[in-house]
């Protein structure tokens, strides 16, 4: 139980964080919906190493630390419950999400504590009243659903060394790669190579690889290209068309392979689609929407009812056994700060 610095109303607190590979943010809310407060910070890095472990627990730390001050609270302030939606954990019982949430632990009062994949969190927060599909499209890819019976299917997430069709930094390598690609081999003209120039501060497209690769996050730097993308195939751009049109089939297809690997019932199969590149892009929403329902026509696609990060909120409720409600839902997507958060998701 908490208090207010007045001392006077007393609050169960509640903690939702959504770490990903771009930026970490984080909400608090009392048990009845109200937001206090919303907090951002650096990425979380998959912690396989010492400096990314390190910048990981960092971002973390940030990331509460902002959402209690904006909230007026202490850092010593009791957290009833939290939920960490974050990237690289594929469920509770690995390394990572053990990483996580003993950090988290060791440096804040919790008294219930949970991390797991970040797309469980996107899904909460997509479609609250599961059962349903989500398609996250950021820095990096991801599908995941739960069927009527409550079976979870993932697919996708493979980090970009494999693969992550449809992501941000395999629309942002595409366009890279075409634009050298023209140099080189005569290939087709595309706005891109100016806007790429432009972007690095070079004169030569032979200078784009050397200048990529002394970026300090190559990878996080080739997944912002896709904005450039995006900003050419809105002024027509024949190649940065191609290039989203591709991606959109790789998204939809990642939705499509859970719907025909889980268990549904007759009614139409909600699917969904978040992250900053997916819900950034009108020319990439069209082509996933288009490309889900005529894979799969018992499919329909929504638009999310909230961003993952009150996704993260609502599974802090329910593991604190609070049910979910559509008046809940409602008051959260009522509130300026989550409306605000929504809109620059979507890029209104």
């Amino acid at each position: 139980m908490q208090a207010l610095r007045t001392g006077v109303i007393f609050m169960r607190l509640y903690l939702g964080i959504d770490g990903g590979q771009t930026e970490t943010r984080s909400i608090l809310a009392t048990e009845n919906g109200q937001v206090l407060g919303i907090g951002r910070s650096g990425p979380c890095q998959h912690p396989n190493r010492d400096t990314s472990r390190e910048s990981s627990r960092e971002s973390l730390f940030s990331a509460v630390r902002a959402v209690l001050e904006t909230s007026g609270m202490s850092e010593s302030s009791e957290i009833d419950s939290a939920f960490l939606g974050i990237t690289g954990v594929t469920d509770p019982s690995t390394q990572a999400a053990h990483f996580y949430r003993s950090a988290l632990a060791d440096r804040f009062r919790v008294s219930n504590l949970t991390v797991d994949i970040d797309a469980r969190s996107a899904l909460a927060g997509a479609i609250p009243f599961q059962p349903g599909i989500v398609v996250i499209s950021g820095t990096g890819s991801v599908g995941f659903g739960v069927d009527s019976e409550g079976n979870t299917f993932r697919t996708g997430g493979w980090g970009y060394l494999i693969g992550d069709p449809g992501s941000g930094f395999e629309i942002g390598r595409q366009a890279l790669g075409a634009v050298l690609h023209c140099h080189e081999r005569g290939g087709p003209h595309t706005r891109l190579t100016e806007m790429i120039l432009r972007n690095l501060e070079i004169d030569q497209v032979g200078l784009i690889p050397q200048s990529v690769h002394l970026k300090e996050n190559p990878k996080v730097y080739i997944a912002g290209i896709s904005r450039l993308v995006t900003q050419a195939a809105e002024q027509g751009d024949a190649v940065s068309l191609e290039i989203l049109a591709t991606a959109g089939r790789h998204l939809a297809s990642l939705a499509v392979a859970i719907l025909e690997k889980l268990h549904w019932s007759d009614q139409k199969i909600p699917v969904s689609g978040v992250g900053g590149v997916l819900r950034t892009s009108a020319q990439l929403w069209e082509q996933f929407c288009d490309g889900v329902v005529q894979l799969e026509p018992r499919a329909r696609v929504d638009v999310p009812e909230l961003p993952p990060l009150a996704g993260a909120l609502l599974l802090a409720y329910q593991q604190d056994g609070l049910p979910w409600t559509t008046g809940l839902v409602k008051k959260l997507q009522e509130q300026q700060s989550i409306k605000e958060f929504l809109s620059d998701e979507i890029g209104n």
